[in-house]
């Protein structure tokens, strides 16, 4: 049993270009949509309900938008290289052809003031991953990204997502990698815009880089759900 209709899933991100996993940047983040969730055995229903709260989240804070069906994000490096937050705790995978959830549509969004290409550019987002590198999932961060919006609680008590101290999830983990390149090349008094705008790091929610003017859809990956 799905979490959400399929033929909105389609409708929502069929109009963009079809990508290869070859034609991956260092840096690109993935969002993933759900797929379908199994509902047995009796541990899914958290992860279910997680991913319920996620979409009804987005669909609140992007009410204009129809790409609000992300639940997941990670971040190319090379060659299929992926890293993310997850549970139980932070890790590496790789995506290959041929081996991507059908059910799932893989989103490839795209800074759009500056490309990664030197080493240095790059080191930085690694020192930025081993500071988290196997760190343990928080699910109670999703609820309090859930707080923090709905009722407009202030940022103060938040500690820094790179602390390595906290614990974290998927899309703050990713954007916070962004904007702590962006810090490194000059943050407000560079040329370029911080990635995700504004809005708190640990307040990124995986529609964030689907919907804000900082990046754009490079397109979808071939092999999932359309």
């Amino acid at each position: 049993m799905g979490i959400y209709k399929e033929k909105e899933i389609i409708r929502a991100y069929s109009g963009f270009p079809r990508l290869k996993i070859q034609d991956l940047l260092f840096g690109d983040i993935i969002n993933w949509t759900p797929g379908r969730t199994v509902w047995w055995p009796a541990v899914n229903w958290d992860e279910a309900a997680a991913q319920r709260g996620i979409i009804a989240f987005q669909r609140w804070k992007y009410p204009n938008s129809p790409l609000i069906y992300s639940t997941h994000s990670i971040i190319h490096l090379m060659e299929g290289v992926c890293w993310n937050v997850t549970a139980p705790r932070a890790d590496y995978l790789k995506l290959e052809e041929g081996k991507l959830n059908p059910d799932k549509v893989y989103i490839v969004c795209r800074y759009r003031d500056f490309r990664i290409e030197t080493a240095a550019d790059r080191q930085i987002i690694y020192n930025g991953i081993e500071l988290l590198h196997g760190s343990a999932y928080d699910a109670t961060q999703l609820m309090a990204i859930l707080i923090q919006e709905y009722l407009g609680f202030p940022e103060e008590d938040y500690l820094h997502v790179l602390d390595p101290r906290r614990k974290t999830v998927c899309s703050p983990a990713v954007r916070g990698l962004w904007v702590k390149l962006w810090l490194e090349k000059g943050g407000k008094k560079s040329k370029f815009r911080r990635p995700g705008g504004e809005l708190h790091v640990e307040r990124t929610p995986p529609a964030l880089m689907e919907n804000h003017g900082t990046f754009e859809i490079a397109g979808i990956l071939q092999g999932g759900l359309i």
